[in-house]
């Protein structure tokens, strides 16, 4: 069963939730484990990167989260880079 959710612009007093959210959907990554092993030290670490990455894109792009209770985001940065020089 499919549910469709809107998504809507992320609040900047949301950005910690969306990074424990992020951290969760991606604790068994292949990519996030080969570069920390450690499952208690992969839980710990991971909410604080992935709420850079989110208020990362605030500042210089888009995030999305659901309406509600935040149950994911995406994080989408320009085509080309960004100038985050200033």
């Amino acid at each position: 069963m499919t549910t469709l959710t809107d998504a809507i612009p992320l609040e900047e007093a949301r950005i910690s939730e969306t990074g424990e959210i992020l951290a969760r959907a991606f604790f068994d990554d292949p990519m996030v484990v080969y570069l920390l092993p450690d499952d208690d030290h992969r839980r710990r670490a991971l909410p604080a990167f992935f709420g850079a990455g989110a208020r990362f894109g605030h500042l210089f792009g888009a995030v999305y989260t659901t309406p509600g209770a935040v149950e994911g985001g995406a994080v989408w940065l320009p085509p080309g880079g960004v100038d985050s020089s200033d």
